[in-house]
C-alpha cells in the first residue's frame, strides 16, 4: 500500500472513531449512520473497513441537515481538545504500516539468500 493510501486509512479510521463518539446521546446506537460506524469500527482488515466507510458516507448523506451541522460540530470541538493526540494516532497508524511492510520485506530478503545456489544456476 503506497504511503498516501496509508495516510488516507488512517485519516478515514480517525474520522469514523470521532464521528462514532460525537453520535453518543445524539442518534440511537440503532439507527442506521451510528450502526456503520460501528461496523467500519470493528473491520478486522482494510478492504473491509474501506467498503464499511463507503456505507457510513452513504448513511451519512441520509442525515438531516441539522443533525449533521450537530455531529460536525462536535467533532470539531474534539479535534480542537485532543488535537496532539490525534496527530500521534496517525503517526502511529503510518508507522505501524511501514513497519509492517518493513518487516514482511525482510522476510523476502532472508528467505532469498537462504536460497542453494545449484550448479544449474552457476552455469
Amino acid at each position: 500500500m503506497a504511503e498516501t493510501q496509508a495516510q488516507d486509512l488512517a485519516v478515514k479510521r480517525t474520522a469514523v472513531k470521532l464521528l462514532s463518539t460525537a453520535c453518543d446521546g445524539l442518534l440511537a446506537e440503532d439507527e442506521p449512520f451510528p450502526a456503520a460506524l460501528t461496523a467500519a469500527l470493528r473491520s478486522p482488515n482494510d478492504p473491509l473497513f474501506i467498503y464499511n466507510y463507503g456505507v457510513a458516507e452513504q448513511e451519512f448523506r441520509r442525515l438531516p441537515r441539522e443533525t449533521s451541522d450537530t455531529l460536525l460540530s462536535r467533532c470539531q470541538s474534539r479535534i480542537a481538545e485532543t488535537q496532539g493526540d490525534i496527530l500521534a494516532e496517525f503517526r502511529g497508524m503510518s508507522a505501524a504500516k511501514r513497519a509492517a511492510k518493513w518487516i514482511q520485506q525482510q522476510k523476502k530478503t532472508k528467505a532469498e539468500s537462504k536460497k542453494r545456489i545449484t550448479a544449474v544456476e552457476w552455469s
